[in-house]
């Protein structure tokens, strides 16, 4: 008997990176493929490249005539990072409604993890198969598939039910 497979995307992502893999299945094993277009954020700016003034000056206090620098109210260093959770979080969910995959496996450092999780549609949710809390963003196809394959092989098969 011929098992269908559901189709597996494995994205590994970090708050500056992301990358996109199939899972491949064929006589030999599984192995990882890519399986679109890496993205990766603008986030080792500096964060003078991320605003576009000075801050602004304020009096130091009633009565005084010294002014002092503002800190700004943003860390615009987190702002680009929550910005590039949101990109990749829209370019999964169009992934999706295409039909490119029916499972996500999502490997990501924790914090990350809880990140794509607020901005995922509920159809998107639901089609989260696994998290792997790692930060594996520098390994490639082979060596991530090391390390993240046996957390793959425990849970319940590919094949549809």
């Amino acid at each position: 008997m011929v098992r269908k497979t559901k189709k597996t995307w494995v994205v590994v992502a970090d708050s500056a990176a992301a990358q996109f893999f199939q899972i491949h299945e064929n006589a030999s094993g599984r192995s990882l493929e890519p399986a679109a277009s890496d993205m990766a954020s603008g986030i080792h700016r500096h964060a003078s490249d991320l605003k576009s003034d000075e801050p602004g000056r304020a009096f130091a206090g009633a009565g005084s005539s010294a002014r002092s620098a503002m800190e700004p109210h943003h860390d615009y260093h987190k702002l680009e990072k929550h910005e590039f959770v949101r990109a990749v979080s829209a370019s999964l969910e169009k992934a999706f409604e295409a039909h490119k995959f029916e499972r996500l496996v999502l490997v990501a450092p924790v914090r990350s993890l809880g990140e794509f999780r607020k901005e995922f549609s509920p159809k998107l949710m639901a089609a989260l198969w696994r998290e792997i809390p790692k930060d594996v963003m520098k390994l490639g196809p082979q060596d991530l598939w090391a390390r993240i394959g046996p957390a793959l092989e425990e849970g319940p098969p590919l094949a549809q039910d």
